[in-house]
């Protein structure tokens, strides 16, 4: 299979501020970077249209003038979908869940969401006269808001941080060491039509060591919110 993406990488340091020939070949280099490595076990070629290059585009402060350029960018992106996290719905259908069954859990909710639901549906009796014994039920699918995946987010600690080398065969054995195991959430493929602003769909590390969580961190739906 021959598929085409558009990958986006945020920056920052010293570099934003040189000049559009360095720019340039930072961007080359990125994208020679990228020839090397891999996506869904795939190779990475370089696309042969011009308008696909690689670049670094810097905005400026000026919020409307940010939004005009980006709203030029999200159009060269479509068509397609961009993998944002969603764990608003995900603590919503808990909720939900929780008001017909107290003892839902989280997994409870992740599994509902992550299936297809089909739900009784009963004619109105009032309306064409149907008693509650004869009433023909109808199944239907339960409404999704939008096409929503189980996704892999990162790791939770099950054990506690052991110092480096103190584990047997670790792959590391200069780096502090805990057993962890797979944390999941809720993504949603939406349209790059929808995005306001870059932020939405950058992906970046979040870790709390203190709590156990390693993961990776999307805010589509707080920047939303905003």
């Amino acid at each position: 299979m021959h598929m085409e993406i558009t990958l986006i990488f945020g920056i920052s340091g010293g570099f934003v501020e040189l000049d559009d020939r360095a720019h340039d070949a930072i961007a080359q280099t990125v994208a020679h970077e990228l020839a090397g490595m891999r996506i869904a076990g795939g190779s990475v070629l370089p696309s042969s249209d011009w308008r696909s290059r690689p670049a670094v585009l810097r905005f400026g402060d000026d919020a409307e003038d940010v939004r005009r350029r980006f709203r030029h960018l999200r159009r060269h992106w479509l068509p397609g979908f961009a993998l944002v996290c969603r764990d608003d719905l995900l603590h919503a259908r808990l909720d939900q869940l929780r008001e017909a069954a107290p003892e839902t859990t989280a997994l409870d909710a992740l599994l509902d969401l992550s299936r297809f639901n089909w739900r009784p549906v009963g004619p109105d009796a009032e309306s064409d006269g149907a008693s509650a014994t004869t009433a023909k039920v109808e199944w239907k699918p339960e409404p999704r808001p939008g096409w929503i995946v189980p996704i892999p987010v990162g790791f939770g600690a099950l054990s506690e941080l052991m110092p480096a080398g103190e584990v047997q065969s670790a792959r590391d054995r200069n780096t502090p060491f805990r057993f962890v195991e797979s944390v999941y959430s809720i993504g949603q493929w939406i349209s790059p039509h929808r995005l306001d602003n870059a932020a939405q769909l950058l992906w970046y590390a979040s870790t709390d060591p203190a709590a156990g969580l390693y993961r990776c961190r999307n805010d589509f739906a707080s920047r939303l919110s905003a």
